[in-house]
């Protein structure tokens, strides 16, 4: 009797987690976030997360479990069933876990989000029950990129471009925290010219070999993150819907290096991010808005005059305003030039 009664009971359960599933997928589709698992291959594949550690026993927020191993496409991303066939394994484990108790799952972990290596319907009749925490027991593969769970597929390129990055410059161990989000995979490309011409000023001052690892540290703090705090306190993201800061740290640097060639004087880095939104905002009606308003008129006569013959033109990324040896890397730029 009391087995017919669970059977019933895991009946009606995967029932109605199966349209919870349906209703799931269409709200995620409002919202435009993604409502499908992520496969462990691909990731692992797009990110080379080969060396693994086991970390034992852990209790894991069920909403940092996104992916599976090989279950991928049987589940929701709040691991919900969303397939028919589902049923009958479903009702069954439903069953066994009302019997006996639910033992611990296995989890593959990659940067803050799980995988799911053994326990996928254990996971969903919990996650059915909205339980907010499973016991597990995980193996962590080292990422050296972040990763949320709002992960998409589409975004491993972007993140395999910015592990290839950090593997060239060594940026993360050098500067731990730091996060550098681009829209494009091939600007990260990019970030490695800025860096190597920062390697070649950085020689060319000091009279000796740059690491490339010392020179992104340095890029880092003298030239990268200075921009970005002038970004952020101007608000200029505000005015670039769709891209991030590390995208408008490329088009500013651009942007510097082709009005400095065009007036052939020095301008200051405000300055410039300043005329930059008033010419290349987004969208075109707010760009237009500043045009007509001149809220941010540029005086460029104010500006300092050009530099005597002889002198280095003001056509490179910004640079130190004094040469120092690596032990005074804390000299601050002179961002006119």
């Amino acid at each position: 009797m009391g087995d017919v009664r669970c059977e019933a009971e895991g009946i009606a359960a995967f029932r109605f987690a199966l349209r919870a599933a349906l209703r799931y997928e269409l709200w995620q589709g409002l919202r435009r976030r993604p409502a499908d698992l992520l496969p462990f291959d691909v990731v692992s594949t797009a990110l080379h997360l080969y060396r693994r550690v086991p970390v034992g026993i852990r209790e894991v927020p069920c909403d940092a479990i996104v992916g599976s191993v090989d279950r991928a496409g049987d589940f929701t991303r709040n691991y919900l069933p969303r397939k028919e066939y589902l049923e009958n394994r479903w009702c069954r484990v439903y069953t066994l876990v009302t019997r006996q108790g639910f033992e611990p799952i296995s989890l593959f972990k990659a940067s803050e989000i799980y995988f799911v290596n053994d326990g996928n319907h254990r996971l969903s009749i919990l996650r059915s029950y909205k339980t907010a925490a499973v016991e597990a027991n995980v193996t962590e593969f080292a990422c050296r990129v972040p990763l949320d769970k709002d992960l998409r597929i589409s975004d491993l390129a972007r993140k395999a471009a910015y592990a290839e990055f950090l593997e060239q410059t060594n940026l993360d161990a050098e500067r731990p925290g730091q996060e550098i989000d681009l829209s494009l995979p091939a600007s990260y490309r990019k970030l490695e010219e800025h860096i190597a011409g920062h390697a070649y000023w950085l020689e060319y001052t000091r009279g000796h070999k740059v690491s490339v690892y010392r020179a992104a540290a340095s890029w880092y703090d003298l030239v990268y993150r200075p921009t970005i705090e002038m970004v952020r306190s101007k608000k200029l993201l505000n005015d670039f819907r769709g891209l991030r800061e590390a995208d408008l740290y490329l088009g500013a640097t651009e942007y510097h290096r082709q009005l400095v060639r065009g007036l052939g004087r020095p301008v200051p880095l405000d300055v410039t991010l300043e005329h930059y939104r008033m010419t290349a905002a987004r969208p075109r009606l707010r760009r237009l808005w500043y045009l007509l308003t001149r809220r941010h008129k540029v005086d460029f006569a104010a500006l300092p005059t050009p530099p005597p013959p002889g002198q280095r033109p003001y056509d490179s990324l910004p640079t130190r305003s004094a040469a120092g040896d690596e032990k005074n890397d804390s000299t601050e730029y002179d961002f006119s030039t």
